[in-house]
């Protein structure tokens, strides 16, 4: 308890003070404001040039007896009472007071693993081992640091933490009468009042007076008369069931995040969801993992000496921290006497009820001083970080000990945490009624944010008003969103929308103001905070940024029902939103700079896409041209030869043709000479044009710039992906990323110069800068370009548009509108996910696959069997004496192997095989792992590179060009951006090749085939 005076006379820091009182009568001047220190219960004042240490800062310390209080003055009546125990205890505190003001948030630094202490203990009472880590208060946990002790207690890094918002209202009396007079309660008020026996006030007696007026049964304004208010019994019921129905939600919500790797995170202060969380542990509903951060010398946990004695000891039990300690260590035990309700004198109703019942509902309140939940961190943690003040030494060097004289500013004192839960993951939101301060702009701040939400309906206040708006929303993705919305439209939108109107249609249409009338109906707002109200500029706000963000509105924010809603409904609701695509994207990539990026990267694919399919049609011309001009040339020779042996039997022959036209005939008559001629001039004319089309041929490079041009748009959706799922070499901040995509972008255009294509071709200004106009524009897009999928043609959108008005003429035929309706838009430019990029990609990736197999081996078929029907043909001629037409045959078969070798190569189909194979493996893969393994980074990252190592693999053995986009030098990269896009060696490697490959290009060749290294 702070330093005693030596036998032999004062240390000489208390000399020096000492000193100082007696100098000057004067009480000192206050500190200046400036040496404050936000984590210490005083000022910490800088030291002048006339008081070295800050010592002047100390303040004025009592100088005779009369300023002395009762019993801390000396025996011999002479000596100040600072001499004393409390006295040099007081002084201490000060002199360290002053010291801490090296603790200031300016001069905080980055935390090392080993910085940190650990210790792993067990509470008696309470199940299950908990892991302790000790962090001075002057260093700030680093992501780097935060996965060592992830992976020291054996636990992979959480995809989210989970956060309870709601007030300290204990569970036994959650309800209001507001509440129980909604319409979601209505069902649970009938059945209590028909079980206890209460009739209605709303149905009034035959003998009623006609003037009295009549209660509507369906209203929710509160009447003073009404059991919801009055009836004790009936209160009591509904505060019960709504007891139990909360913690099966809980209890849902702590599985289903159990399931995604999501943790709970619980501060200083718990809250309600705390207490029914507690409730599920108690009875092993839930193994859901559980964070607790709070600050060792926190000023609640000083003031209780047992609480003191218990985080001390668990302290000096602590080990310098390493993975060999954690695995060693042996678990203190710490007494539970501090939760023994039987063993309780601080707290009243602590010591009658324990857990089952408290009546306060804030820290706020006096009532709760002294009750073990102010006292101690929430113990059903299951890892504890401590934050503590660190001892120091005279001349203001930290030891390693902690500071036990230190105490926070304030009682369970957040801001004395240097701690932000997004530093480990992103941070979800569960939402429940009560009497918390800020709950509207906690909640509104959230769903701006994107973070997810789930919000308890039926429960008071803001949830419920929050509920009831999120609910008119959602009904825009219902199966008949005509019916839902239709309350909600402005007049006259509906005969505008048409029979099936989209999802952004209907979002535009809605009147903010009717959606509040219809909250202000539904639930009586008249016992809430005028400040805690939703009004119509918070409806107007947040169907403003609905209309910017639909989708992502859909899948981060939940409404979940406990009275209404089976724990397998919420289980398919929370995983949906704890796994969602958009969870844990950062800001920077939905700002409009990243989906600009995006649309640029789209739009250059595209053009590649176009030129690539162009290139690939003349040079597709040009084979089939060159290949049936030989055979002809064959076929004339041959015919040459044989009217040469005809010739030398007759001297010559005239033919005459005839041929009808209308009322008149056409005879045309030529000689075995004239033919001769004919047969002389096309025999000098086919070889030429067969050379001179081969020639052009070869001095286009026509094949090897549809190659390239296809390779360069193979690796542009590569890198599109690659950006999106922060993947690969994209593994950085936001903005590194966003120049690295384009830097590498430029570079691939830049290098298609080599087979013939000018940047300025692809990158400039044309008729496609407009696109895509909309997200389904760029759909359409991807679809034909990657997958084959051509888009749905006038014709079959007007019979789709007939159909739904004719249905929805027909309430009975209101299916077949559902049938006929498009799905929503997909977003090619969002943040990529596993579960996005196995749905968007993958899924669409093996069924063209299967596509294209299927297509070549009937292409296959077809060619093999003209190949086989031509050298029966010659087989047969050979044999039937026409042995001369044998090169016509043969020319035919040469023809029909150029056409198969150039269209459908048998290392094509071995590659696209194995592909295949792999896209399956990884499709029962993912069928087979937990939602919590789909979810992780290291799946989302395996799959986008296997998958675009792929298809690139498959792209170079079908054109038979190599173009392999190099890994960049990060530290180049991070040192000087700008010599990525300029310098040549560290960007990419063109291989241009011929067309036979003597291996298929597949990094998974079941086949036996290789792949190049380059590839990989």
């Amino acid at each position: 308890d702070g330093p005693q005076p030596h036998a032999s006379g004062s240390p000489r820091w208390v000399t020096a003070a000492m000193g100082l009182f007696k100098s000057s009568k004067k009480p000192a001047e206050p500190s200046s404001p400036g040496g404050k220190d936000p984590r210490t219960n005083s000022n910490s004042p800088k030291g002048g040039k006339d008081s070295p240490g800050g010592a002047s800062g100390l303040g004025s310390l009592p100088e005779n007896k009369a300023q002395l209080a009762p019993g801390r003055e000396n025996s011999n009546g002479n000596e100040p009472a600072f001499l004393n125990d409390d006295g040099l205890r007081e002084l201490t505190r000060r002199l360290k007071e002053t010291q801490s003001s090296n603790y200031t948030e300016s001069t905080m630094a980055s935390s090392k693993y080993s910085d940190l202490r650990y210790a792993k203990f067990t509470v008696g009472g309470i199940p299950g081992t908990k892991h302790a880590v000790f962090v001075p208060d002057n260093l700030k946990l680093t992501p780097a640091v935060m996965q060592q002790i992830c992976a020291a207690i054996d636990k992979e890094v959480p995809s989210m933490l989970l956060r309870g918002m709601s007030s300290l209202c204990h569970p036994a009396k959650m309800s209001t009468p507001q509440l129980r007079k909604c319409r979601g309660f209505r069902q649970l008020m009938n059945d209590s009042k028909s079980s206890l026996g209460i009739q209605d006030t709303a149905q009034e007696s035959p003998r009623s007076c006609w003037c009295k007026p009549q209660l509507d049964s369906s209203s929710t304004q509160l009447q003073m008369n009404d059991a919801e208010l009055t009836n004790k019994s009936l209160i009591d019921v509904s505060n019960r069931v709504l007891e139990k129905k909360m913690a099966s939600t809980i209890s849902s919500i702590a599985n289903a995040a159990f399931r995604t790797n999501v943790w709970t995170y619980t501060g200083p202060q718990i809250s309600n969801f705390e207490v029914f969380l507690q409730q599920c542990l108690e009875n092993g509903e839930t193994d859901v993992f559980r964070l607790a951060v709070a600050h060792l010398q926190d000023k609640a946990y000083m003031e209780c000496d047992l609480s003191r004695r218990i985080l001390k000891y668990l302290f000096e039990k602590s080990q310098a921290m390493s993975p060999e300690v954690v695995f060693s260590c042996t678990p203190v035990g710490l007494s539970g006497d501090l939760w023994n309700a039987s063993k309780c004198t601080s707290h009243r109703e602590f010591a009658e009820h324990g857990f089952d019942y408290w009546s306060f509902e804030s820290y706020d309140d006096e009532s709760c001083k002294g009750h073990p939940i102010t006292q101690w961190p929430w113990p059903y943690a299951d890892l504890f970080l401590f934050f503590y003040r660190e001892e120091q030494s005279i001349d203001g060097t930290p030891t390693s000990d902690a500071d036990w004289e230190f105490t926070t500013k304030k009682r369970l004192d957040r801001e004395a945490i240097p701690f932000t839960p997004d530093l480990l993951a992103p941070v979800g939101y569960v939402f429940i009624g009560g009497n918390e301060v800020n709950t509207k702009k906690k909640i509104l701040q959230a769903v701006r944010m994107a973070s997810p939400v789930v919000i308890l309906d039926n429960t008071p206040n803001v949830p419920k008003q929050m509920s009831l708006f999120v609910n008119v929303v959602k009904k825009v993705w219902e199966r008949v969103p005509l019916l839902g919305c239709s309350a909600f439209l402005a007049d006259g939108a509906r005969s505008q929308l048409g029979a099936c109107p989209s999802s952004t249609d209907l979002i535009e249409a809605m009147l903010p103001s009717r959606i509040m009338n219809y909250v202000e109906q539904e639930f009586d707002n008249s016992g809430m905070e005028e400040g805690e109200k939703l009004t119509l500029s918070d409806i107007v706000g947040l169907m403003d940024l609905v209309k910017r963000r639909p989708q992502t509105f859909k899948e981060t924010v939940c409404v979940v029902d406990p009275l209404h809603h089976t724990p397998d409904h919420i289980m398919s609701l929370l995983v949906s939103v704890l796994s969602s695509h958009h969870t844990g994207a950062r800001e920077l990539q939905t700002t409009a700079i990243h989906r600009s990026l995006v649309m640029k990267a789209w739009r250059l694919h595209r053009k590649l896409a176009r030129r690539a399919q162009h290139l690939r049609g003349v040079a597709t011309t040009l084979v089939i041209i060159i290949a049936a001009a030989m055979v002809v040339s064959t076929g004339l020779a041959v015919w040459m030869v044989n009217i040469r042996l005809e010739r030398a039997k007759v001297n010559d022959v005239t033919y005459n043709m005839s041929a009808p036209v209308w009322t008149e005939e056409i005879e045309v008559s030529f000689t075995m000479t004239d033919e001769l001629g004919f047969l002389k001039i096309s025999l000098l004319v086919l070889p030429m044009l067969v050379g001179l089309l081969t020639m052009l041929q070869s001095h286009f490079h026509l094949s090897q710039k549809w190659a390239n041009v296809h390779m360069a748009a193979t690796m542009t959706v590569s890198e599109i992906y690659h950006f999106l799922g922060t993947a690969g070499p994209y593994a950085n901040s936001a903005s590194a990323n966003q120049k690295r995509f384009m830097s590498r972008l430029q570079g691939i255009v830049k290098h298609l110069s080599l087979s013939g294509v000018h940047e300025e071709d692809l990158m400039g200004g044309d008729t496609g800068e407009d696109f895509p106009q909309d997200s389904e524009e760029l759909e359409e897009h991807v679809n034909e370009y990657l997958y084959g999928i051509r888009p749905v043609g006038w014709g079959y959108r007007r019979v789709q548009d007939i159909v739904a008005s004719l249905s929805s003429a027909a309430p009975s035929c209101a299916w077949a509108a559902l049938l006929l309706e498009g799905q929503e838009a997909k977003d090619f430019c969002g943040h990529v996910t596993a579960e996005s990029y196995m749905e968007n990609r993958v899924l669409p990736l093996r069924k063209y696959y299967a596509d294209f197999v299927r297509w070549l081996l009937f292409v296959r078929m077809v060619l093999n069997l003209l190949l086989v029907v031509c050298l029966s043909v010659g087989a047969g001629l050979g044999a039937s004496g026409f042995s001369l037409w044998i090169p016509v045959t043969l020319a035919t078969a040469t023809f029909v192997t150029t056409i198969l070798h150039w269209l459908a190569p048998s290392e094509i189909l071995t590659a696209v095989n194995s592909a295949m194979t792999t896209l399956n493996n990884l499709d029962l893969r993912w069928q087979g792992s937990d939602i919590r393994e789909n979810h992780s980074e290291a799946t989302k990252t395996h799959l986008i590179a296997t998958t675009e190592k792929l298809c690139s693999a498959v792209a170079v053995t079908y054109s038979g060009a190599a173009f392999v986009q190099e890994e960049l030098d990060d530290d180049i990269f991070d040192e000087n951006p700008s010599i990525v896009g300029h310098s040549t060696r560290h960007c990419e490697r063109i291989i241009v090749g011929s067309r036979p490959l003597s291996q298929s290009g597949t990094p998974y060749g079941r086949s036996g085939a290789v792949t190049p290294n380059r590839m990989l």
